[in-house]
């Protein structure tokens, strides 16, 4: 309920740009699972630059901050691995 909002706000400043004829996508991503999150997008240097300041202003307005702890970067264009989930 409190990241409400964070993926209108994504959407709306990295929606597809249009530069010289030709569509350029951030592909910038957001996925939810209660209160975690992961953000893919174009580049790190998206990510770090232009997309984490953002999200930070968006948890500070609502009293949170990012868990440094949490907070990963990956450098592994076109793969992603999750943990696998084990029930007892």
């Amino acid at each position: 309920m409190t990241l409400d909002g964070l993926q209108t706000l994504l959407a709306e400043r990295f929606k597809r740009r249009f530069i010289n004829y030709k569509t350029f996508r951030y592909k910038v991503n957001l996925v939810r699972y209660a209160d975690d999150f992961i953000i893919t997008g174009y580049s790190k240097e998206l990510l770090e630059n232009e997309v984490k300041p953002l999200v930070v202003d968006f948890l500070k307005e609502r009293g949170l901050t990012l868990s440094e702890e949490k907070d990963h970067h990956h450098a592994h264009p076109g793969r992603l691995r999750f943990p696998r989930i084990q029930h007892p």
